[in-house]
């Protein structure tokens, strides 16, 4: 059967949230939606909880575990809807969002845009980006990295061969999103929450992961063939989008480290921050700060914080001019911003 559209769920150990994830979506699906639940290779009752739900329009596939981009990957490919959805196992979608998606999809987009929203119930959230809003393509990558709260059609996707890159552990929807919006012949952008976005201990962005350097880099090095070959971007828009994404990863990545607890594993990958290759994004970044002192003022930012989960960098490209800032007038206090 075909559908209009599917939403595609990668699961990964989120026996914790997947009920809510569920319920919230089952309470309004229709017959014209298929939900693709892909568990991959979860070590918990995640894969068993899914199951549960199986039904005519409700498919359960399991393979062993790959990784969000292999699994996200596999459910376009899985799937039968002429526009395709992503959510997020632990998040949630809001009430309405069936009429939402349903009364923007009829009109042959390529791709359609919704607000999102915090889940602000978890109190050690300080701030996230709320909703995509003035969306042009300079700014694609900074203004919708992730790939929930949008709808892609899936004949576009496929045409074009826009796949998640799995040789990425971080950075990978950014890249799909961007190269979405490069290639896409229209679009539409609706100014209403449909997706509830939730951050906890075991979200992706609060746990060290050794390969984040190599992949850091190589996602610095793809945004800025994508954005060159496409041939759509004045140089000063590539140099902003280097530069936010590049200022978003030194944030991110000193706050990973900051949770080693081993002192010389630590210390090893601090010392990754002052390579040759981190430098050359450093000397392109418009400062005359050396790169070494933004470091060392950042990680300084970061440890100060008692409360590691507000470190949700919404405006990091802002922060780091900040730190810039405090540099040239003289003064030494720190801080954070907080949107």
């Amino acid at each position: 059967m075909m559908y209009k559209l599917s939403i595609i769920i990668p699961v990964y150990n989120a026996e914790q949230y997947i009920d809510d994830c569920l319920n919230s979506i089952i309470s309004e699906l229709n017959a014209e939606t298929e939900v693709l639940l892909l568990d991959d290779g979860s070590k918990d009752s995640s894969l068993e909880k899914c199951r549960r739900y199986e039904r005519a329009n409700i498919r359960v596939l399991h393979h062993d575990n790959h990784g969000a981009s292999y699994t996200r990957n596999r459910g376009i490919a899985e799937s039968t809807g002429q526009y395709v959805m992503f959510v997020d196992a632990d998040d949630v979608l809001l009430q309405g969002w069936q009429e939402a998606v349903f009364s923007n999809i009829g009109r042959s987009f390529d791709i359609v845009y919704f607000s999102g929203k915090l889940d602000k119930k978890d109190k050690n959230i300080k701030a996230i980006v709320d909703g995509i809003f003035g969306i042009r393509k300079e700014n694609a990558l900074t203004t919708m990295a992730s790939p929930w709260s949008k709808i892609f059609n899936r004949n576009f996707l496929n045409i074009n061969r826009i796949a998640f890159d799995s040789n990425l552990i971080n950075g990978e929807d950014a890249l799909f999103n961007l190269e979405a919006v490069i290639k896409c012949r229209s679009f539409e952008f609706v100014t209403r929450s449909l997706y509830k976005y939730r951050i906890h201990n075991s979200s992706s962005t609060k746990t060290f992961n050794p390969r984040f350097y190599k992949s850091n880099l190589l996602f610095l090095q793809r945004e800025e063939k994508l954005m060159s070959e496409s041939g759509q971007f004045a140089k000063n828009e590539i140099d902003y989008a280097i530069n936010f994404s590049f200022s978003y990863s030194v944030y991110l990545y000193l706050f990973l480290i900051s949770r080693i607890r081993n002192r010389k594993e630590k210390t090893q990958e601090m010392k990754k921050m002052h390579s040759k290759s981190m430098n050359q994004y450093f000397l392109r970044f418009p400062t005359t700060v050396h790169p070494e002192k933004v470091v060392q003022i950042s990680y300084k930012l970061i440890e100060q914080r008692k409360d590691s989960q507000a470190l949700i960098f919404t405006d990091c490209l802002n922060s780091v001019r900040n730190i810039r800032n405090r540099f040239r007038s003289g003064k030494n206090e720190y801080y954070f911003i907080e949107m």
